[in-house]
């Protein structure tokens, strides 16, 4: 028995066309103008909508300990939002090898609802070696996360720079959270002894320049080993210069950014509840957001992820200075919503860009493409119907984060999702829940 959709204009791969696709035994089998229905098939009919691979949020933090979203919460109201595969962190164990940990990771992340795979981190606190980087490639993994802040979790530039060359032999790419420690340490302590320690106070406490400076560096060292570096979460207008003049003098620089950078600015933190606003990088000015809008419409910032990593209203409330407040916030299920909203419909991207923004472009950039963020015969039947003419107002109570906040709350967006496939079992369908599926760990392809 095969399930066919119809009705729906399928959108993937930078192209779009009415037809009609439909898959069986979790694997698409056919696209074509028409396809017969036996009497035992399934029918969905999309009702005219968009049908598009299944989501992806290739930067998440489900795993992460005391956050408000586990992976079984986290995996949820993913699908809630259409993103059918997240890419969550591996973070080394502090005694045991790389394999083990990777094991753990997937032991864990089985009790999510849809697929996964996974970045590796490399910290500053743990040694890593030739061994480390062929476990990684072993398990299908093609990136390795560094970090230029964070005390002792960070990895020094010439730690990087090590790092890079070692892991490009092997097919893996480094990723950066490039924020310079010293710029960071500095203003921070300045600030500390000055009083200016209020939540109004994150952005100016961790500066653009630590960005900038940071970028700057990872672009020299991509340039001098010729290697391929990605930046995640790009935040200032200028560092998203910077790659771009990288970018099209040929230097291996990829980059990613978020909603938040894209829809919010430093005006949130003279809120009353900053708190809720605080993340790193922070939000930065106008002028930034719209030189990060600039190269992600034309294509320099390849993909828009989420960096959801969410704690409970009671948590971020807890603290009482910029520098003790929890960062992070959450995202994946407003993600195609707010994407759709601002950059199809108020800043004239096309859907398929759209569509490619959150499915192939992260698909290819971590190895589970045509596996994942397509739609082609023989990819998974990871599938969204996407309402581009729904229109929402966002409130926290009918989204399904732990956290119970929503920094997009009462935003009122065009878009949404209708129906979530995941490997040919339904997942989610207007607004209801369909448990029983099991995510599945997706090696990345070298």
């Amino acid at each position: 028995m095969k399930t066919i959709i119809k009705n729906g204009k399928i959108v993937t791969d930078g192209a779009s066309c009415y037809k009609e696709i439909a898959f069986e035994n979790g694997i698409i089998t056919a696209i074509e103008d028409v396809i017969e229905a036996a009497a035992e098939d399934k029918v969905i009919d999309a009702g005219g909508a968009l049908v598009c691979p299944g989501f992806i949020d290739s930067h998440v933090h489900y795993t992460l300990p005391g956050t408000a979203d586990n992976v079984e919460s986290g995996s949820k109201l993913a699908a809630f939002g259409g993103v059918t595969t997240y890419i969550d962190y591996v973070t080394p164990l502090e005694e045991g090898s790389e394999s083990e940990a990777i094991e753990q990771y997937i032991e864990k992340c089985g009790e999510g609802c849809i697929d996964y795979t996974f970045h590796a981190e490399i910290m500053g606190w743990k040694s890593w070696d030739d061994n480390t980087l062929k476990e990684i490639k072993e398990a299908g993994i093609n990136s390795i996360k560094v970090y230029t802040t964070y005390g002792t979790d960070e990895v020094t530039y010439e730690g990087i720079r090590a790092l890079a060359k070692a892991a490009d032999k092997y097919g893996i790419f480094v990723e950066v959270h490039a924020e310079d420690d010293e710029v960071c340490a500095k203003t921070g302590a300045r600030f500390k002894e000055e009083g200016l320690t209020a939540p109004c106070m994150h952005g100016k406490a961790r500066p653009a320049e630590a960005e900038i400076v940071a970028v700057k560096k990872m672009i020299e060292i991509a340039r001098e080993e010729n290697v391929h570096i990605h930046i995640v979460h790009v935040s200032t207008g200028e560092a998203a210069e910077l790659i771009r003049e990288a970018v099209e003098s040929g230097i291996k620089i990829t980059a990613e950014t978020c909603p938040h950078y894209l829809v919010l600015d430093d005006s949130e933190y003279d809120k009353e509840d900053a708190c809720f606003y605080i993340m790193t990088p922070p939000l930065r000015d106008k002028e930034s957001k719209e030189k990060i809008w600039e190269n992600l419409m034309s294509g320099i910032i390849s993909s828009v992820v989420t960096d959801h990593c969410s704690f409970s209203v009671e948590k971020k409330r807890k603290g009482t200075s910029c520098f003790d407040i929890q960062p992070g916030i959450g995202g994946t299920e407003t993600m195609a919503p707010i994407l759709h909203h601002y950059a199809v419909g108020e800043r004239g991207m096309s859907v398929e860009r759209f569509v490619d923004t959150i499915t192939c472009e992260p698909a290819k950039l971590f190895g589970i493409y045509p596996q994942k963020g397509t739609l082609q015969v023989g990819s998974d039947a990871d599938i969204v119907i996407f309402d581009e003419n729904r229109e929402v107002t966002i409130d926290y109570r009918n989204l399904h984060s732990e956290s119970l906040y929503s920094v997009y709350e009462g935003y009122k967006v065009k878009g949404w999702p209708v129906t979530t496939i995941c490997r040919g079992e339904v997942v989610c369908h207007e607004g209801e829940f369909f448990p029983g599926h099991v995510g599945k760990f997706v090696k990345a392809v070298f």
